[in-house]
């Protein structure tokens, strides 16, 4: 896959750029005049960009890559002709990453594959102007073609970069379940404490004791998350009732 080769080249590209940070910035601020350049501070535009593959802000770097992957063109030695491409295309807005954000003018990356067979090869280079939420770049990853995405939104910019980068998925797995942890301690927590509110409320006013085993059973549930809690609520409650 392209994806995959970029991703083994990419210390290559990037080492050849010889970027650091001040250089990032001064490549930023030669682009100021550019029309596009968002409007908000250095900081935030560098957070949200990743160069020189994604920037926020008119890319500096596209000659560089084009001139990294692409073949120079030798107007004695090209004999690409291509015939136009005449057939109807009608594809289902079905496909997982189509179906992932909402763009307007979003047209799915089976219809734009189709064009992108007939126009290139493998392993050459896919460029789109208008890039929306990146569905061209989606094509051609999936084609072994190597997009280069552009568009005067830095909403759409963003979209496209997250639609095509790569992604990690052990990472992926470990950070969504360090979440699942985070919200599953502090969901369980409130139920926690409403439970014990309720036992305790039910075994010191009423004191039924046919209600001992059910407490028991939930205290020992319980007990499973905080071994110490439920130690001393099992207890209490043996003693209570």
């Amino acid at each position: 896959m392209v994806q995959d080769k970029l991703i083994n080249e990419k210390d290559e590209f990037v080492g050849s750029l010889q970027l650091t940070p001040e250089k990032i910035r001064e490549d930023l601020e030669k682009m100021r005049d550019v029309e596009g350049f968002p409007i908000g501070d250095v900081e935030d535009i560098l957070e949200l960009s990743d160069p020189p593959y994604y920037t926020a802000y008119p890319n500096p770097y596209i000659k560089d890559f084009i001139e990294y992957y692409g073949t120079p063109y030798d107007e004695e030695t090209d004999d690409y002709e291509v015939e136009p491409f005449v057939e109807n295309e009608s594809h289902g807005r079905t496909d997982s990453v189509y179906n992932i954000h909402f763009y307007h003018t979003k047209v799915p990356p089976q219809a734009i594959s189709s064009y992108i067979k007939h126009y290139t090869e493998k392993g050459e280079l896919v460029l789109d102007f208008f890039a929306g939420s990146g569905m061209t770049g989606v094509a051609g990853l999936r084609l072994n073609r190597y997009p280069v995405l552009i568009d005067l939104s830095p909403f759409a910019s963003f979209i496209e970069y997250n639609n095509i980068n790569y992604l990690d998925s052990d990472k992926f797995k470990e950070f969504a379940y360090d979440i699942y942890i985070i919200l599953f301690t502090r969901i369980i927590l409130i139920y926690i404490v409403s439970m014990e509110l309720i036992i305790f409320k039910e075994t010191l006013l009423y004191g039924v004791k046919s209600k001992l085993a059910h407490f028991v059973i939930t205290i020992i549930y319980f007990s499973m998350l905080n071994l110490r809690r439920g130690i001393l609520l099992i207890v209490l409650t043996v003693i209570l009732n």
